[in-house]
């Protein structure tokens, strides 16, 4: 039997099970044909033992006396040698087969799973009779190469034998794909394929080390993968290939490929000083190398890479351009992507005719010294650092590309996305486009020197959001300077498009610091086609954006002034702009509007027989109810720490009471901790009833509550929820007429879910707490650690973690052990665990912001430990909820309560503030039937009214434009009307505005009532326009007015959003031809204005002419400055050129021809274009451009006339206009006849 059994090799089991099977099949032997033959080269040698890709074969064997354990032999030792142990040496050019024959024993029928192994041939001593004995042969296919390379005539086995002996300068021609184990050099010398070959080398221990020499590789691929070190390991064994002084490495149509992987922390090409890599229609490919791909030792310059009609490509490396290099691309592709570090770091770049791509890598992306980019496009996007910096001159021209996103996300060094750094002139020009999108810090930071982008230039800098402080938070899409440090330049083209960049500081979309004298921008305007981000309204101008005055036209404080300075360009720091819009007024019905916009309504009578309808304004509404619901929540601890803001809300309950025409509700909640409610009225009370009124005050100055069981913890949550139920009860009042007024410090330490309180709880000092805020102040961030501020824990909900998760009730802490909270590690370490205050902030917030779509809140609050980290986190929880205009805050710190409770009771019942405004535009348009129509505002006070709490106020006219209404205290009348013919810019739409200069309340309502009348009247049978009394129904026909806005002001005086009125229509009936409206007829007059010669009555222009009704208003001061070709203007006759229609009016325009003034001698001085001395007429002028006139050679200018019949006016305009009397002569003694 066997001494002992012994498992072969895993390999050699699986083939055996196999033999094993087939040789129960009567033995049958069986083959496994091999690979490709294998390559040794002369001299070197190749493992075979162990190895599974020749060709095999199993066999029984009938004589056991030929058995050997295993031996391995060559078919020709003179070829190819092979050692007892399967080592095959390469002696000479030629083949050989290598055989290895091995032994084994095999059970016939195995009993069991221990007999299925074979057994080795050497430890049966007594062979089983059931055993049978096998035999395995393994052959390989060898080749050794001929030469490898040729010098000259002289050929060399390997590479490595010919670099070693080939003369200095000399060319090494490879007859084959061969392998180096490293390229030591110190001659000059080049590497190339045989003609029409490309073969490939690969090296095998050590790469290269060029002393001082140049290496060229030409038409051959190279490769060195997993290759850390150069022949020269005493020193430079830390990277792949290292040039000293001099040295230089080529290649010239060829590829080399550096892969990293496996060769350890190295570089991959290393310069000393004064070297040049060099590619020429070649690609050098470098990857996965733990340090950089080109690195630099520090020196002072001389390092030049040239790639020329090539592909250089840096993938996966730390860097892929480190150091001071002088790169030189033409017609060329490189990138440099996915570096752990930069992708460059200050090298000089001349790019031409190329296709550059710096993206991916984990630092900067192409950091520039110079950096010339011509004709070329080139990349950097997503680069956590800056995507391009350049420390020189910048020159992207002749048709450039250059496209920058995604990068900046690093708060360490993601200053922008393109910065500027040093004193150079950069330029864009026409040609060339720059895209700078969607990066996480400043787009363009223009620090030093000058910038010119220029006409014809694209550039557009959008979607860049500020995500970090390294410029301090200021300038989203482009920052010019830096603080008061440096006066850069920046010339942009006039259709740069800047917009829907974002800051956090101020500046969403321009920054210009202060600098030292003040750094200048030129720019041009804002296009119609930009719409804003923030809302999807159309962008219509630039827009101040400061850190004290941000931008904003849809919540107060509201901020919307248009800045215009950039036409007088440049513009000097400090100056912060964003690409905005300005007010947009909220339109009636809007569903996206909260429910309680401003109380107004507007109503129109139908057209009466003279046409006219009597529109009344309303604030509040006509149909305002009057009514009014208020819950009071008051911390449990107000009315003894805060008493006299608890006796202030007492006060004004009382004073609400006393209000006879508002029907006020109230409920009053107290909230405490643990126990969440102390108090509730349940339900709203009527402050009608005084047993109400007094039970409500009672409750709201008891101070027993403080020291009530479970008031600790502030459950704010809890009193919130509660008032919104009360207030959600009343379905009779609209949300407008609902308040919620808070009176606490907010500094909850609990919240409110299913209707019991719920804290943190945590594991400290060996025991369990709940409903305490340690976690924050002595173990989070004890002392004044820095802690975040809420708006950070609100940003983290929304992002979708989870706030309380150790939150629990009271029962639940009880029984609660060690392991079911939060550890102390967690408390203090854990990046998701949110304090009690934290938490409990969070939760009342939740409620709070959907309370703010239900109901006004107003914040009284007061100080909480300001001193402290925690009183700030409360602090800026209280702020948020103002900022974010959830609340109106008034903070008992910075008011006093008397002057607290003005601003509530005014919040309560005022409408609008002194300073509020109605601009109302008069109607005109297209009706239904197709014809146009307009609208005059009945200009005369005795079709003005204006009623408050329904007494009529006297109306003064204070001139022929303006009305005041009730008796003017210091020069300011409670409310005034001004009216504008031209719109309120003198070239506009007739309009005018009511001037509010009194507080308008709920309990005294404001009526304004003023006459339109129809101008143009249809004289076809027919009914025009649809009567819609109140502007609900929306028609189009006929409007009265075009809109009507009211600009509110609150009693804090913030502006509020403009909000418009609704739109009445009107209509008539035409029943005859002879026209008639209203229930009867109505008087018409003509209007003409005719254009004749002076002395001839020659009629020069079609005359204007129209029909409009009598009492209507006529202004046609435009129509009689009509210019006509050849002639000059003398004179106005016939009916005054406005006023009102009593009768028909004719107006006549005189003209003289310009060739009978005669002028003895052209003047010498200017005219004066606008004359201002009223005595002087000058020449009105339409609007538009000045008229001028084309001097013919040796003629004499001739000038405007004055309109005006007074010779002695005439002298002086003549006069001064053509610096001659004799053209006032001939005028006058014409104008003598035409008189006479």
């Amino acid at each position: 039997m066997a001494k002992m059994r012994t498992r072969l090799k895993k390999l050699l089991a699986v083939m055996l099970a196999v033999s094993m099977t087939m040789s129960l099949l009567n033995l049958t032997a069986f083959a496994t044909d091999g690979s490709d033959p294998l390559t040794v080269e002369v001299g070197q040698t190749l493992d075979l033992s162990g190895r599974d890709d020749g060709s095999t074969s199993t066999e029984p064997v009938t004589d056991p006396d030929e058995a050997t354990d295993e031996s391995w032999r060559s078919s020709d030792p003179q070829i190819a040698s092979v050692d007892p142990a399967g080592t095959v040496t390469g002696v000479y050019q030629g083949e050989a087969v290598i055989t290895h024959t091995s032994y084994f024993y095999l059970w016939t029928n195995p009993d069991d799973e221990s007999q299925q192994d074979p057994y080795d041939f050497d430890e049966v001593d007594d062979p089983d009779e059931n055993m049978t004995l096998q035999r395995t042969v393994t052959t390989w296919e060898i080749q050794v190469p001929g030469p490898a390379a040729e010098v000259g005539d002289t050929a060399y086995d390997t590479l490595d034998e010919a670099v070693e002996k080939a003369p200095e300068g000399s060319t090494i021609v490879l007859l084959r794909d061969c392998t180096t184990k490293g390229i030591n050099l110190k001659k000059d010398l080049t590497i190339k394929s045989e003609d029409g070959q490309k073969y490939t080398i690969t090296f095998t221990d050590n790469g290269i080390a060029l002393w001082g020499k140049s290496l060229t590789f030409e038409e051959c691929d190279v490769v060195l993968e997993g290759i850390g070190s150069t022949p020269y390991t005493a020193e430079w064994n830390w990277m792949t290939i290292c040039a000293s002084k001099d040295a230089s490495l080529t290649l010239n149509n060829a590829t080399m490929s550096l892969d990293g992987t496996g060769a350890g922390n190295v570089h991959a090409i290393y310069f000393c000083s004064n070297n040049q890599l060099n590619l020429d229609y070649s690609t050098l490919i470098i990857k996965n190398y733990k340090q950089d791909a080109l690195e630099w030792d520090g020196g002072d310059g001389g390092y030049n890479v040239n790639i020329t009609n090539s592909t250089y490509i840096s993938d996966n490396n730390r860097s892929g351009f480190t150091g001071t290099f002088y790169a030189t691309i033409k017609n060329s592709n490189v990138e440099v992507i996915n570096s752990a570090g930069n992708g460059s770091n200050g090298s000089h770049f001349i790019i031409e005719d190329s296709t550059v791509d710096f993206s991916g890598n984990g630092s900067r992306g192409l950091s520039a010294g110079l950096l010339h980019i011509k004709n070329s496009t080139v990349t950097a996007n997503s680069n956590n650092g800056m995507g391009i910096t350049v420390n020189n001159e910048l020159q992207i021209t002749d048709n450039s590309t250059v496209t920058v996103m995604d990068n900046a996300s690093n708060s360490s060094y993601g200053y922008a996305a393109v910065r500027l750094y040093n004193d150079y002139a950069c330029l864009v020009d026409a040609t060339s486009k720059l895209y700078i999108k969607d990066n996480h810090n400043t787009g363009l930071y223009v620090r030093q020197g000058s910038l010119t982008v220029e006409e014809g230039a694209t550039l557009e800098i959008t979607g860049n959001q500020v995500g970090n402080s390294l410029l301090d938070g200021y300038g989203g899409g482009l920052y010019v300077g830096y603080g008061a440090n440096y006066d850069p330049t920046v010339v942009l083209p006039s259709d740069a498009a800047i917009y829907n960049n974002h800051s956090s500081v101020g500046g969403d979309d321009i920054y210009v610091s202060e600098g030292v004298e003040g750094p200048t921008l030129t720019f041009g305007a804002t296009d119609s086609e930009w719409v804003l981000d923030d809302c999807n309204h159309a962008i219509d101008g630039w827009y101040q954006d400061g850190p004290d005055n941000r931008w904003a036209a849809h919540k107060k404080p509201l901020h919307t002034e248009e800045f215009t300075g950039y036409t007088a360009s440049p513009v000097v720091g400090p100056l912060a702009l964003k690409a905005a819009h300005g007010l947009i007024p909220l339109e009636p019905d809007d569903p996206d509007l909260p429910d309680w916009d401003i109380s107004k309504s507007k109503k129109a009578t139908n057209l009466d027989e003279d046409y006219q309808s009597q529109v009344t304004l309303s604030l509040p509404a006509a149909s305002y109810s009057q009514a009014l619901d208020v819950v009071f929540v008051l911390d449990g601890s107000t009315s003894t720490d805060e008493d006299d803001l608890a006796t202030a809300a007492s006060q004004l309950l009382g004073e609400l009471a006393g209000f006879e025409n508002l029907n006020t509700k109230a409920g009053l909640v107290i909230f405490g901790g643990s126990e969440p409610v102390l108090y509730s009225s349940g339900s709203l009370l009527s402050l009608e009833d005084p047993a109400n009124l007094a039970a409500l005050q009672t409750e709201m100055t008891d101070s027993s509550y403080d020291g009530m069981d479970g008031r600790s913890g502030s459950n704010l949550q809890a009193g919130v929820e509660a008032a919104r139920a009360m207030l959600g009860a009343d379905r009779s009042v609209s949300a407008e007429d609902k308040y919620m007024i808070l009176l606490t410090d907010c500094a909850a330490r609990m919240w409110y879910e299913d209707g019991a309180a719920m804290a943190q709880a945590y594991w400290c000092n060996d025991r369990v707490y709940w409903n305490s805020n340690c976690d924050f102040v002595d173990f989070r961030y004890p002392g004044n650690t820095p802690c975040p501020s809420f708006s950070d824990t609100w940003a983290d909900a929304q992002m979708g973690i989870t706030i309380g998760a150790y939150g629990m009730t009271e029962a639940e802490k009880n029984a609660a052990s060690q392991s079911d909270v939060a550890s102390t590690d967690t408390v203090i370490n854990d990046p998701g665990y949110y304090t009690t205050y934290e938490a409990a902030a969070y939760y009342a917030a939740t409620s709070l912001t959907e309370a703010a779509n239900e109901a006004h809140l107003v914040l009284v609050s007061y100080p909480y430990h300001n001193e402290t980290n925690f009183g700030q986190y409360i602090e800026s929880f209280r702020a948020w909820l103002d900022d974010e205009g959830y609340v109106t805050r008034y903070d008992s710190g910075s008011l006093s309560t008397e002057k607290i409770f003005d601003n509530v009771k005014d919040e309560l019942i005022q409408l609008v503030d002194t300073g509020s405004k109605v601009v109302d535009v008069i109607g005109s348009g297209v009706d239904n039937a197709g014809n146009d129509y307009n609208f005059d505002f009945v200009n005369q006070a005795d079709k003005l009214s204006l009623t408050v709490g329904g007494t009529a106020l006297a109306v003064t006219t204070i001139d022929e434009n303006t009305y005041g209404f009730g008796t003017a205290k210091d020069g300011v009348y409670p409310f005034l009307l001004r009216y504008y013919a031209k719109g309120e810019d003198g070239s506009s739409q007739e309009c005018f505005v009511w001037e509010i200069n009194q507080p308008v309340t709920k309990t005294a309502p404001v009526q304004l009532t003023y006459s339109v009348v129809l101008t143009n009247p249809q004289s076809t049978s027919g009914t025009y326009g649809v009567y819609d009394e109140y502007g609900t129904n929306h028609e189009t026909s006929l409007l009265t007015n075009l809109e009507a806005t009211l600009y509110p002001v609150d009693s804090t005086g913030a502006a509020g959003v403009p909000e418009n009125f609704a739109k009445p229509t009107v209509s008539y009936t035409v029943e005859t031809s002879g026209g008639g409206g209203g229930g009867g007829t109505t008087t018409s007059y003509d209007l003409i204005v005719r254009y004749l010669e002076e002395g001839t009555e020659k009629v020069l222009a079609t005359a204007y002419s129209t029909t409009k009704v009598s009492g209507s208003s006529y202004d046609v001061t435009d129509r009689t400055e009509k210019e006509i070709d050849g002639y000059v203007q003398t004179d106005i006759t016939g009916d005054p050129v406005k006023g009102t229609m009593n009768s028909d009016k004719e107006i006549i325009v005189w003209y003289v021809s310009e060739e009978d003034i005669e002028e003895p001698e052209t003047p010498t001085t200017e005219t004066p274009e606008n004359p201002e001395d009223p005595k002087d007429p000058g020449t009105e002028l339409p609007d538009g451009e000045t008229p001028t006139s084309e001097l013919p050679e040796e003629e004499v200018p001739k000038a405007d006339v004055p309109a005006t019949g007074d010779p002695s006016l005439i002298w002086l305009a003549a006069s001064a206009l053509s610096g001659s009397g004799l053209a006032w002569l001939a005028l006058s003694e014409r104008k003598g006849k035409r008189e006479d």
